[in-house]
């Protein structure tokens, strides 16, 4: 029987990176972005042809746009063949270079970068019309952007995809989120009622306290299974697929994961406290132009009550905004649900 040497690693290794070669794909345009000192990566992806461009404002704070192209195949499989999606690096962010402040970290920064891209992107698409699709921290930036209405008057429609308004009222939804999901299970007979749960509920009061305390057991079991489901929902799953994508986002990309990483522990942190205190929804009565808002039914991060609290204060008219609850989704629908997020998607931009 012949032994493995070690000295086969070599060529197995080049063997390893002509296959992810071959895999990688080379249809994207590539370009840098200059503005105030960041210098800042862009990929346009889909038909050269296409009238519809639609720009990914990444989740974050500090998160790498250019990734999601190849790590969610959602953005290539369902939307890149009907219209071309843009990536970019944000300031901060993935692999922007340049000499630019700290100071300059913040939303308003964020969004004085974005006009700059739309701008870029205008000129050179005569007659383009230009979607923004605001992911998790994304749909603030968006929000930020849109508030000013020379630059909305510049985009044909705004999506939210989990989209993160008011950061500050988290807490207070996540609360909201428990309380609703308990409530719909136990009317829908899938758990008893709830009441051995309740704090001024004591077992010893009852005429059998340990029948009492084994249901209580046995309810709380229920329950914390339940949870322990949803909370899958809103987890990258690390399977060989998705292992295999980030293999060929390390090789097969023109981002770096490792500098992608350090900004994101470096920089995040300037954000962070900015994005923690955001309320924006009291102030969307500015915006008129179509939206369309994607919220996940068990998404524990951004809950589905921020995209409700922004849909009734909007200014756009009744027929030109559409609220889509994903039911079987939490905070990464792009994951669990890509063909119902696709067929919203592309059919607000049909409709506009």
């Amino acid at each position: 029987m012949p032994r493995f040497s070690f000295n086969s690693c070599p060529w197995l290794f080049l063997l390893g990176l002509l296959w992810l070669s071959g895999a990688c794909q080379r249809s994207a345009d590539f370009f840098f972005l200059r503005n105030e000192g960041a210098v800042m990566p862009v990929q346009v992806a889909g038909p050269p042809d296409s009238r519809d461009i639609l720009i990914l404002l990444p989740g974050g704070p500090a998160g790498d746009g250019q990734s999601y192209r190849r790590v969610f195949p959602f953005f290539r499989e369902q939307l890149e063949p009907k219209l071309r999606v843009v990536y970019y690096d944000q300031r901060g962010a993935g692999n922007c270079q340049g000499v630019y402040d700290t100071s300059s970290l913040h939303l308003a920064q964020l969004a004085e970068d974005l006009d700059r891209l739309v701008d870029v992107l205008r000129r050179e698409n005569a007659g383009a019309r230009i979607f923004l699709l605001g992911y998790s921290y994304g749909g603030a930036l968006g929000l930020t952007y849109l508030l000013d209405p020379n630059r909305q008057a510049k985009i044909t429609g705004f999506i939210g995809l989990s989209g993160a308004y008011d950061r500050q009222r988290q807490m207070e939804y996540q609360d909201q989120l428990v309380d609703y999901l308990l409530a719909q299970w136990t009317a829908a007979g899938e758990l008893p009622p709830l009441d051995l749960l309740q704090p001024d509920f004591h077992c010893a009061e009852q005429a059998d306290p340990g029948q009492c305390q084994r249901d209580s057991l046995q309810i709380m079991a229920e329950v914390t299974q339940r949870f322990t489901k949803i909370g899958r929902l809103n987890q990258f799953p690390f399977t060989m697929a998705s292992v295999g994508r980030l293999l060929g986002l390390a090789f097969c990309s023109p981002t770096n994961p490792l500098t992608s990483g350090r900004n994101e522990v470096l920089h995040g942190r300037y954000f962070q406290p900015e994005f923690d205190q955001l309320l924006l929804t009291d102030r969307a009565g500015a915006l008129h132009l179509p939206v369309l808002l994607l919220a996940g039914r068990y998404d524990t991060n951004v809950p589905f009550f921020d995209a409700e609290h922004l849909f009734a204060q909007l200014g756009t008219p009744a027929e030109e905004r559409q609220l889509h609850f994903l039911e079987q989704s939490g905070h990464l629908p792009m994951i669990t649900a890509p063909e119902e997020v696709a067929r919203a998607i592309l059919g607000f931009v049909e409709n506009h």
